[in-house]
């Protein structure tokens, strides 16, 4: 599992390196651009960590599984809003689930290497979330930004398949490895729920976003939390 974070950290090091040169061709605030620059190198020192703590558990890190970098398709909308929408995905969505997984996993794990790495790593994917909602505020000032809701099921999507589908976290794992940094599926399954509709959807109603298609997919997928991880509903 933590041979996989390692791979993931290495994804999305990557997108957030490609998201920083994306903010600068569409002229966003320098301040939005540095933090997803910086971002990247945060999550390349994830990798370190990560990798480590693969040592210290007396295997060899390896590469770990691919995980899939998603696209939005490009002929979308514009380019200034393909961007947004890269963020909003990245940013809003992914890091702020990671960060509620991060939040349990620590709760969870046992004193020294495993919970020291869990909290380095989360206290910066608390950081990597905000460059999402600066980049909506910048956005707001300038105009209506009614074109993400219909694209939050896409965003949604993907980002369900990061959390719960590409994860190797063992559906009924035993206290001595919830205590080294895994949580089962079904508790994964609701921290992604109660995180999109605690966190994410108010925060683009603020915003401004429509959010009721997104409001939809989380409804139409309740059964992620309680019927178990490979109900029909979670990929339909």
């Amino acid at each position: 599992m933590w041979a996989f974070r390692a791979r993931a950290e290495a994804v999305a090091a990557g997108r957030f390196m490609q998201l920083a040169r994306d903010l600068e061709t569409v002229a966003a605030p320098a301040v939005v651009i540095d933090l997803a620059a910086r971002a990247s190198e945060e999550e390349q020192r994830h990798i370190d960590h990560c990798r480590d703590l693969v040592e210290w558990l007396g295997a060899v890190p390896g590469e770990g599984p691919v995980v899939p970098h998603f696209e939005l398709p490009t002929q979308l909308l514009d380019r200034e809003r393909t961007v947004l929408l890269q963020v909003v995905g990245t940013s809003c969505i992914n890091e702020t689930v990671s960060a509620t997984v991060l939040s349990e996993m620590m709760r969870c794990a046992e004193r020294g290497p495993v919970h020291d790495t869990i909290q380095l790593i989360l206290k910066d994917e608390i950081n990597h979330g905000r460059i999402g909602w600066a980049y909506l505020a910048h956005l707001g000032q300038k105009g209506s930004l009614d074109y993400v809701g219909p694209y939050l099921p896409m965003l949604l999507d993907a980002a369900i398949e990061d959390e719960l589908f590409d994860t190797p976290d063992p559906d009924d794992p035993d206290e001595p490895t919830i205590a080294l940094g895994t949580l089962p599926k079904i508790k994964r399954a609701a921290l992604f729920r109660e995180a999109i509709e605690e966190l994410v959807l108010p925060a683009l109603q603020h915003f401004g976003v429509d959010t009721r298609l997104g409001e939809s997919w989380i409804k139409s997928r309740r059964s992620v939390a309680s019927e178990g991880i490979e109900s029909p509903l979670t990929r339909s």
